[in-house]
């Protein structure tokens, strides 16, 4: 087996996710994509639920403060506010504009 035939899996590994990066810098900083992500990420499961376990992990007490960089949509901080913990302090920053 040659070098180039051994690394020729994992050229096109990188040079597909290469793509896929690029693509999905292009789609997060378009305003359009928002609400079609946030429709599909309330939809399935596993967003929903990663939000509410990180949220657990947190063991979030009354009176902290919570920052939820890359907020997104929300979701994680709708999670952290329906856990229920009086008093918290919570800023949700992302670094697109509000809609």
């Amino acid at each position: 087996m040659t070098q180039a035939s051994t690394n020729e899996p994992h050229a096109r590994t990188v040079h597909l996710f290469s793509r896929a990066v690029d693509s999905m810098k292009k789609s997060w900083h378009n305003p359009a994509n928002a609400g079609p992500y946030h429709r599909y990420a309330t939809r399935h499961p596993l967003y929903l639920e990663t939000s509410r376990r990180l949220v657990e992990l947190a063991e979030l007490e009354p009176g902290m403060k919570v920052v939820d960089l890359a907020c997104g949509t929300g979701l994680t901080t709708a999670a952290i506010l329906a856990a229920g913990v009086d008093g918290l302090d919570i800023l949700a920053v992302d670094q697109s504009e509000a809609q």
